[in-house]
């Protein structure tokens, strides 16, 4: 055998050691765990079995004083009593401080066992002492007590069958021996008739101890569903915590090195506008304006998965204040403007002269993100930035006449790297999908950037009618009336949504 053979056989055999070993003590846990539940079942009938026990002890010895022989009577009271005070101290001690180790768990139940059967005992000699004595009356309740008493210990002895077999022996044999082998003519026939009610006690007590088991057996496959559900929940629990502090690291690193990571992209900016000032061949120069192209898209790419990882990392700070829209209208204009002219769209920007309360930067890249995406999926007609008052807020709006979004994806644009396509293409009756640009990211930065300014925001659209994007703005404070000047209804400003 080869050395590498040898070893697999070791760790196959430790391996399966440790599950056997694993196994057997979850076995003996589990047995522990129920002999623990048996002895504190147990413990818990305590107070009624004092109680029928002095009771009964108490009837017999006030029915049969002055019937049965004194010394006997007082000697078997004696010793009644002296075990009733020894099951009331165990009683107590294990209340008041129970075992907390396994070993000492069957000493208890040796304990209550050997009191169990020694009281059950001195009534199998109280009816073979003292029940010929006295008339039928006597003779009855001596009956009705070491029934009763059989009966009662049903609930607290079901699940040691043994026990509770020994128990019926030995306080109910000798009442039946007794009136069996008494004079009187119905001797015989009582005896029958009281082993017959003593053995349906009996068979009661097998079934309740039966349920006992399947109850126990159920209560052990509960305990281990739950460990294991414990178990897999904590394997879950820490799997989360490792995904989530990995993607924090992750976010955390892009958004502390967005600066460094730009650089390369600048630097290769520079170079392209330097090799298109130093090249005069006209085949060359479409090649330029090319790269020139695809290096500015990769920028617009790197700023928005920038941005998104500054928002996730909590990088980005709110500094609202009072501002009028038309300086932001402004550089949307100067920005967009020819970007919509070129497209043959377009581009309308109104109330402007609104104030608000907002933050100004991040306000403009969710109205630039907002523009850039109406422009970009719009192909006719054109895009309206409107603002106008409603109550204590200002409802900024940018409408388009673009392709729409379909009604089961509008919640769905607003997820990082989502893009849905649905209309029509560029071309007058063209059936092609639109050609979508980017990775997706711009309505999820949108959505966080409104999230973090604590702005409503929501959205309509149809498929071929276009979109409406809906922003409401608290007005700023020193201008909020306490009227709606232009009518419609006002939206709380308190809590950001997307619907």
């Amino acid at each position: 055998m080869t050395a590498a053979a040898t070893t697999a056989a070791t760790t196959a055999a430790t391996t399966a050691a440790t599950t056997a070993a694993a196994t057997t003590a979850t076995a003996t846990a589990a047995t522990t765990a129920g002999l623990a539940d048996r002895v504190r079942n147990l413990y818990s009938y305590s107070a009624s079995s004092l109680i029928g026990n002095g009771v009964g002890a108490l009837v017999v010895a006030s029915l049969y004083w002055g019937v049965a022989p004194r010394r006997a009577l007082l000697a078997w009271l004696g010793a009644m009593a002296a075990l009733w005070l020894l099951a009331l101290g165990l009683a107590i001690s294990r209340r008041r401080g129970g075992p907390a180790a396994s070993d000492r768990v069957q000493a208890w139940l040796w304990a209550w066992s050997a009191t169990v059967l020694s009281s059950a005992a001195l009534w199998g000699a109280a009816a073979w002492m003292f029940y010929g004595h006295g008339q039928a009356m006597h003779q009855m309740v001596t009956v009705l007590i070491i029934n009763g008493l059989c009966v009662g210990a049903i609930p607290s002895l079901a699940a040691h069958r043994q026990t509770y077999l020994a128990y019926v022996t030995l306080a109910a044999l000798p009442l039946v021996a007794r009136i069996a082998s008494g004079a009187a003519a119905d001797g015989l026939p009582l005896a029958a008739s009281v082993a017959l009610i003593l053995g349906a006690t009996l068979l009661l007590g097998r079934i309740l101890h039966r349920g006992y088991d399947e109850k126990q057996v159920l209560k052990a496959r509960t305990r281990s569903l739950i460990d294991q559900l414990q178990d897999e929940k904590r394997g879950a629990d820490k799997a989360r915590a490792e995904a989530e502090a990995a993607n924090r690291a992750k976010t955390q690193f892009l958004a502390a090195a967005s600066h460094d990571l730009r650089q390369p992209l600048h630097a290769l900016g520079m170079f392209v506008v330097a090799l298109r000032d130093k090249t005069q061949d006209p085949a060359t120069r479409p090649l330029i304006d090319k790269m020139g192209q695809a290096l500015e898209a990769m920028d617009d790419l790197f700023s928005e998965l920038m941005d998104l990882s500054r928002l996730d990392a909590g990088a980005v700070p709110v500094r609202p204040r009072g501002l009028q829209l038309d300086e932001i209208f402004a550089r949307l204009r100067l920005h967009f403007e020819p970007l919509a002219f070129d497209k043959g769209l377009a581009l309308t920007l109104r109330g402007g002269h609104q104030r608000v309360h907002a933050d100004p930067l991040l306000l403009e890249r969710i109205l630039r993100n907002l523009v850039s995406n109406a422009i970009r999926y719009s192909h006719d007609g054109g895009v309206l930035v409107a603002a106008r008052r409603r109550g204590p807020q200002v409802l900024l709006q940018v409408w388009d006449s673009g392709v729409g979004i379909a009604l089961q994806d509008q919640q769905r644009v607003f997820d990082e790297f989502m893009q849905v396509q649905s209309g029509p293409g560029p071309g007058p009756g063209s059936a092609e999908p639109v050609r979508r640009k980017g990775l997706g990211l711009g309505l999820a930065i949108v959505r966080r950037l409104a999230d973090l300014m604590q702005v409503p925001m929501s959205l309509r659209s149809a498929p071929g009618r276009g979109s409406v994007f809906s922003l409401w703005l608290p007005l700023e404070a020193m201008t909020m009336p306490g009227t709606n000047d232009r009518g419609g209804e006002s939206q709380p400003a308190s809590v950001a949504q997307v619907t």
